[in-house]
C-alpha cells in the first residue's frame, strides 16, 4: 500500500480522478445507507494504491477500515495478470466473494469486514475511504 506522490502534472490527474469517485461514491451512498449526508465534515480518509504480488492478501478475517464511513475498492489489473485475489464480504458470518474484472470496484460501508485472498501474480487496486473529520495529509 502506498499513498500518491506525483509530479505537478500527475497531482492535476490524481485529484480530478479523486473527485471523480468521491462523487460516486457520495450518489450512490444517497440512494443506498444515507450516511454521508448527515455529516458536518466530511472528507477523503486515505486515497491509496494497493499492490498485491505473490502471496499478498488480507487474510485478517475481522479487518474492517475502523474509522471511516465509505470504503470503495477498484481493481485495476486485468484478470489474467494475477489468481485468487478475490475481494470478499461479509453478511454475518457469511463470505460473500466480489467478482472483479478490471475497472470494477465494491463500495461498501468501512465497518464491515472484508478480505483480499491470497494473490499468485500481480494485483493492483485503487482504494478510497471516506471519514468525518478534516482531510488526511498524512501518508
Amino acid at each position: 500500500t502506498c499513498a500518491f506522490r506525483s509530479s505537478e502534472a500527475d497531482a492535476e490527474f490524481l485529484d480530478k480522478l479523486e473527485s471523480q469517485i468521491v462523487e460516486v461514491v457520495k450518489a450512490e451512498d444517497a440512494t443506498r445507507w444515507g450516511l454521508l449526508a448527515r455529516r458536518s465534515e466530511l472528507s477523503v480518509r486515505s486515497f491509496e494504491y494497493h499492490a498485491y504480488s505473490d502471496g499478498g492478501s488480507v487474510s485478517d478475517p475481522e479487518h474492517r477500515d475502523d474509522g471511516s464511513l465509505l470504503t470503495i475498492s477498484v481493481l485495476l489489473s486485468p484478470l489474467g495478470d494475477f489468481e485468487g485475489g478475490t475481494f470478499s464480504t461479509f453478511v454475518g458470518d457469511q463470505r460473500v466473494e466480489h467478482k472483479l474484472d478490471r475497472g470494477d470496484g465494491v463500495l461498501f460501508v468501512s465497518e464491515k469486514r472484508h478480505n483480499v485472498s491470497k494473490v499468485k501474480g500481480d494485483r493492483r487496486a485503487l482504494v478510497l475511504e471516506m471519514w468525518e473529520g478534516p482531510r488526511n495529509k498524512n501518508d
